[in-house]
């Protein structure tokens, strides 16, 4: 148990030396009150956007399906990855029975858009919108929501 009583020891001494100088124990909290709480922010982000399943029936069968084009030669303009829709009906088609296929673009530039929320003038708010084919939000199983006024 010396180990312990070293310890203890060593941690009486630095409360000591912390009390002895004010101006540096406040800055040492203020520091690690800070690095504590970025840390604590990006967990929670990271454990939103990453770790726990999207709120979708059966997260753990969706795939994302992408085109990596390399350039012709170097400094080249990147080529166009998109899906047309005749592909994504040739691979609807293709897949039949065994996989639900949907399309979707990637966030856009910031949009104004109105959301009618009973007041006399709503003002329009900044939001990224996104394009789904037709059968996307069934296969999601995600259902929109009518908002009447009041």
């Amino acid at each position: 148990m010396s180990w312990l009583e070293s310890l203890f020891q060593d941690a009486r001494f630095g409360f000591r030396m912390l009390r002895k100088e004010p101006a540096v124990t406040s800055a040492l909290v203020l520091s690690l009150s800070l690095a504590i709480g970025a840390c604590t922010a990006a967990f929670s982000l990271i454990d939103a956007l990453m770790l726990r399943p999207l709120p979708v029936p059966h997260p753990e069968a969706l795939v994302g399906v992408s085109f990596q084009h390399k350039p012709a030669f170097p400094g080249a303009p990147p080529r166009d990855d998109r899906f047309s829709y005749p592909f994504l009906q040739h691979a609807r088609d293709a897949a039949g029975v065994q996989a639900q296929l949907f399309a979707m673009t990637v966030w856009g530039p910031l949009q104004s858009a109105v959301f009618n929320d009973g007041t006399p003038a709503p003002a329009p708010e900044k939001v990224r919108m996104q394009w789904i084919s037709g059968n996307g939000l069934a296969i999601l199983g995600v259902h929109a929501r009518q908002v009447t006024g009041g």
